[in-house]
C-alpha cells in the first residue's frame, strides 16, 4: 500500500510540474505578444490603429488594398441600448393546505 501512495504522490508531482512549466510557456508567449504589440503601436495610444497595423502586415510582406484598410479603420458599432429593467413578478398566489376530499363507501 505505501508503494501505490508513492505512485500517486509522484503523479501528482510530475502533473504539477507540467502545470506549472506550461504556465509558465504562456506568460513567456504573453510578454512576446506584448512586446511585439508595443512595437507597432506607435503613438502608445493601446491601440493598433488601421496605418500602424498596416505597417505591421507590411513588415512581414502583407499589405493591405485601401479598401481593406477603409474596413480596418471604419469606427466601433454604437453601444448597444440598455436593456429595460424587469418588471418585478406578482406575487405567487398560495396554494390551500386543507384537504376536501369526501370518503366513499
Amino acid at each position: 500500500m505505501l508503494a501505490s501512495q508513492r505512485d500517486v504522490g509522484e503523479r501528482q508531482r510530475d502533473q504539477m510540474l507540467a502545470d506549472l512549466a506550461e504556465k509558465d510557456i504562456v506568460r513567456q508567449h504573453i510578454k512576446k505578444l506584448k512586446a511585439l504589440f508595443d512595437a507597432y503601436d506607435a503613438d502608445r495610444n493601446g491601440t493598433v490603429d488601421a496605418p500602424e497595423l498596416s505597417k505591421a502586415l507590411e513588415t512581414y510582406n502583407f499589405y493591405l488594398t485601401s479598401e481593406q484598410t477603409y474596413y480596418t479603420s471604419a469606427p466601433p458599432a454604437p453601444p448597444r441600448p440598455a436593456r429595460a429593467p424587469r418588471r418585478p413578478r406578482p406575487p405567487r398566489a398560495q396554494c390551500s393546505t386543507t384537504s376536501t376530499s369526501t370518503a366513499r363507501t
